[in-house]
């Protein structure tokens, strides 16, 4: 599925709830897009309810390009000062996804620090 918005993120949980006998059935989801943390946490949250009602309910790392990009909305809603928020920009700067191919594994752990940073936060809330 292609992720752009909280509408795309909407539209999965929707097809996702539509899909019938899940307690047989297994669902891999092969994920590619972009989106904003506030996104990436609603997707979250939509991938844990449905993982509890498949039989199995996995994310396809072959299949899936996911890129974290957080908006300044993102970043204000943190409420961060001081070191953290000098944290926060350094995660910000690490996890944009034009970082040379020798980077992209570092991307992609700041990209989860950042996701985790928010949920931890409370913002997705």
């Amino acid at each position: 599925a292609e992720l752009t918005s909280a509408a795309d993120v909407t539209r999965l949980a929707q097809r996702l709830e539509s899909m019938g006998s899940k307690e047989r059935t297994i669902v891999r989801l092969g994920l590619v897009g972009q989106l904003s943390l506030a996104d990436h946490a609603q997707l979250d949250a939509v991938i844990e309810h449905h993982r509890d009602l498949f039989a199995s309910l996995d994310v396809w790392a072959p299949r899936s390009e996911l890129v974290l990009l957080p908006d300044e909305h993102d970043l204000a809603s943190l409420g961060l000062v001081g070191f953290a928020a000098d944290a926060l920009a350094d995660l910000r700067d690490r996890a944009r996804p034009d970082q040379p191919a020798d980077q992209t594994e570092h991307a992609a752990v700041a990209a989860d620090a950042l996701a985790l940073l928010y949920r931890l936060s409370g913002a997705a809330s």
